[in-house]
């Protein structure tokens, strides 16, 4: 199956900006938001992503503040924590399922702290996202 890897430029309201790496195949049974675990750039999940798209999952690979393709990095200046990663950055990675592909079926998950907020996030929204999908993400509790 073809897979396309391409990036798409996101900004939060507050000016933040930073790429999702979409890898995708022609034709997509269903979309995986995937969200990386701390310090884990993206692009370091993209052969995960190109075998998941080769079975038909179009994945988009969320990019956290501060780390990779991040406008951001950590300072005095520059602050967040987990509200803002769930009220401002999530949402419009997530939006770009529904602009890309609006007929299928959205899952979401993540890798270590990733799967966690993959968890909270689903739990925000629990009617947007038909799976959950978590690896080595421990529970908090």
């Amino acid at each position: 199956m073809s897979v396309q890897t391409d990036t798409l430029l996101v900004s939060a309201a507050n000016g933040h900006c930073w790429q999702v790496i979409r890898c995708a195949p022609l034709h997509p049974t269903t979309t995986l938001l995937w969200l990386p675990a701390l310090g884990v750039a993206a692009r370091h999940y993209q052969a995960f992503s190109q075998a998941l798209a080769s079975t038909g999952v179009a994945v988009y690979l969320h990019e956290w503040r501060g780390n990779g393709s991040s406008t951001l990095r950590p300072s005095r200046e520059h602050d967040w924590g987990y509200r803002t990663l769930l009220a401002d950055d999530l949402p419009a990675s997530h939006a770009l399922l529904a602009i890309h592909a609006p007929q299928l079926p959205r899952m979401v998950g993540g890798h270590s702290l990733g799967g966690q907020l993959a968890c909270c996030y689903a739990a925000l929204h629990p009617m947007q996202f038909a799976q959950l999908w978590l690896v080595a993400s421990g529970s908090p509790y």
